[in-house]
């Protein structure tokens, strides 16, 4: 056998072996819902845009989760402005030091919830804005939770200039 079919045939068992791993990855843990929610779809310039986060575990059977947070990059949330351009999130993006005993079960019906501050995570000038998030585990080293990204429903918001206080309407 000549060297270069040799090495063909080397890249064809490592690309084989490497769809059957990725194959056997769960894109997602079974049964987890994101979805958030604004107060309002309105808000003036100066308000308190506070995001509600909610990670429900509607399966029937206890899953697995790291924390959520925007810190740690368990929970990521993206705005994009009416162009479709994303604006940059804030957080610290960095990796927490975990043990394989890191996270937490989440018994059947069973949620956790978080609250992130738009109007402080965001430079948002006066428009219109989509909103979307995720929760996510890394490939956190050592810690026994799947791999997987749950994206969340899609929210609307416009942010008016500030109101203007005792004009007549």
């Amino acid at each position: 056998m000549t060297r270069k079919r040799k090495i063909i045939i080397a890249i064809v068992v490592l690309a084989g072996v490497g769809l059957a791993i990725w194959g056997l990855v769960p894109v997602q843990p079974v049964g987890l819902t994101v979805t958030i929610e604004l107060d309002a779809d309105t808000f003036d310039k100066g308000d308190a845009i506070v995001l509600h986060a909610r990670i429900l575990n509607d399966s029937d059977k206890p899953v697995k989760i790291l924390e959520p947070s925007p810190a740690d990059m368990t929970f990521e949330v993206g705005v994009f402005d009416r162009q479709g351009s994303r604006l940059e999130y804030l957080g610290e993006y960095g990796l927490k030091q975990m043990d394989e005993d890191a996270g937490r079960y989440l018994d059947p019906g069973e949620s956790v919830t978080l609250e992130v501050p738009l109007n402080t995570a965001f430079d948002l000038s006066p428009g219109r804005y989509q909103v979307e998030a995720a929760y996510r585990t890394l490939n956190y080293p050592r810690v026994n939770v799947p791999f997987c990204r749950i994206p969340s429903n899609k929210l609307n918001f416009q942010l008016l200039p500030s109101a203007h206080v005792g004009e007549d309407g």
